[in-house]
């Protein structure tokens, strides 16, 4: 099977290389790679990977994605409900990327104050890990 291409603007973006280990990728169907015909390939957090395999193999990027999750707490799936939220946490991230709002947007999903509450309080959640990962945010 061959590699997937490399994407450029993708890595290496303001990363502090070397210092990283643990990359855990929270989002939705866009992160899970729901519309890729093989995910474990073509998702992002996968060619993420893929491009850190050639620079650096220390680095792991793991993917925490569930098709469908909102970022509010009270959205209709909501992505705090998830194993898979926790499983992030547990991952000991040096990093964190939160993709997460597509269906928030969805007109019985969308509250942007409350939106905006979940999001502080999941990068919150995120920061009171020890140590403290990077958080950078996806924004649909």
């Amino acid at each position: 099977v061959a590699a997937p291409p490399r994407t450029p603007g993708l890595v290496h973006a303001g990363l502090r290389h070397n210092s990283l280990h643990t990359i855990s990728a929270v989002g939705d169907s866009q992160t899970y790679g729901s519309c890729s015909s093989k995910r474990g390939l073509y998702s992002w957090p996968s060619r993420l990977q893929h491009s850190y395999l050639n620079d650096d193999p220390t680095v792991r990027v793991l993917n925490f994605g569930v098709s469908g999750r909102t970022m509010r707490k009270d959205g209709d799936k909501p992505y705090w409900q998830e194993a898979s939220f926790q499983r992030a946490l547990k991952s000991s991230p040096d990093a964190v990327t939160i993709g997460l709002g597509t269906n928030d947007a969805k007109f019985y999903n969308w509250n942007r104050e409350d939106f905006e509450e979940d999001y502080a309080a999941m990068v919150t959640t995120f920061q009171a890990l020890d140590p403290t990962p990077e958080i950078w945010m996806i924004v649909p």
